[in-house]
């Protein structure tokens, strides 16, 4: 059984034009972390360790970082699968 494609990201050739999927690929991009806000959680996690915070706020801040990399890796590889379906690498 095959998945009906997300219709906020889907950028298949059939439904939308060129321009409108590389507007939408622009808008998905935007909303990635920046690497400078992922650095200062991991700081956070990194300073509170070192200081002998409360270890669950240690652990909080390294799982924020690390869900904040995997949305970015996600919004990435949306964005690659739908390039590629337009023949675009």
């Amino acid at each position: 059984m095959s998945e009906k494609p997300d219709k906020e990201y889907s950028t298949e050739k059939e439904q939308i034009t060129l321009a409108d999927a590389k507007k939408i690929w622009k808008e998905m991009d935007e909303t990635k972390y920046s690497d400078e806000l992922i650095k200062v959680v991991v700081d956070a996690a990194s300073i509170g360790a070192e200081i002998g915070d409360t270890p669950i706020y240690t652990i909080a801040n390294a799982l924020t970082a690390q869900t904040m990399i995997a949305y970015n890796q996600m919004i990435d590889e949306k964005i690659s699968k739908a390039k590629k379906s337009w023949g675009i690498y």
